[in-house]
């Protein structure tokens, strides 16, 4: 009779967990990123029609308040069968953020043209996220961002950083390069969340790309 009750109670942990897990699973939304219309264009380099990569945004709309801020993962995946060296993607990775008063709260890595158009490497603090783990086909791999000009896809593979939203300004300020506004932790409450990105192979890569990207926007809860 023990044996049998510890046996019902052993299930019954399964099947929560289970639970949990696939409650879990169902507000995870992937975002992918969509070239805009008109790409941009470099009359020094010759550039390729497309691109062999695609991105998405990987997220829960439900978080939990905590010293991480509103966490993210950004997948790059390699489709072609030959390694592809990238410009550092997070340079001119920015997400947009909307609050419930409708004010936009955002960070913008400046200088963006200038690292596009490669006239100087330029790393700017990050402000707008905070960097955590990087994986390359599921590998971690430690990558120094704040140094790092260039990262390598391998072929038909998949990289991954893990970030997250902490610090944001909020007012006229947000929506510029300009220092605007003061800057404040991410309070919790409803969000409207969306991403821009710049994308480009590095200067040593013979077939080029460099593409301008967003992707759709979705409602985030953060510690509601």
């Amino acid at each position: 009779m023990k044996k049998q009750a510890l046996g019902i109670i052993a299930m019954i942990i399964v099947i929560c967990q289970f639970n949990l897990g696939t409650l879990f699973a169902q507000k995870v939304r992937e975002l992918p990123f969509k070239r805009e219309e008109n790409p941009v264009k470099l009359e020094s380099r010759r550039t390729m029609d497309a691109s062999p990569l695609s991105l998405k945004i990987a997220m829960a709309t439900a978080q939990p308040v905590s010293g991480q801020g509103l966490k993210f993962t950004l997948v790059i995946t390699n489709n072609s069968s030959t390694e592809i060296s990238l410009y550092n993607p997070l340079i001119a990775l920015t997400p947009w953020l909307i609050n419930e008063k409708g004010e936009y709260i955002s960070f913008s890595n400046i200088r963006m043209s200038m690292d596009v158009n490669y006239v100087t490497f330029y790393v700017p603090n990050f402000e707008a996220f905070e960097i955590g783990d990087t994986f390359i086909n599921g590998k971690k791999h430690e990558v120094d961002y704040h140094t790092s000009e260039t990262i390598n896809i391998p072929a038909n593979g998949t990289y991954q950083v893990n970030l997250s939203v902490l610090n944001v300004r909020v007012g006229p300020g947000a929506t510029s390069d300009h220092m605007g506004s003061a800057i404040n932790k991410l309070k919790k409450g409803r969000y409207k969340l969306s991403f821009r990105a710049s994308i480009s192979t590095a200067r040593t890569e013979k077939a080029f790309f460099v593409y301008s990207l967003n992707t759709p926007e979705i409602e985030v809860d953060y510690g509601q």
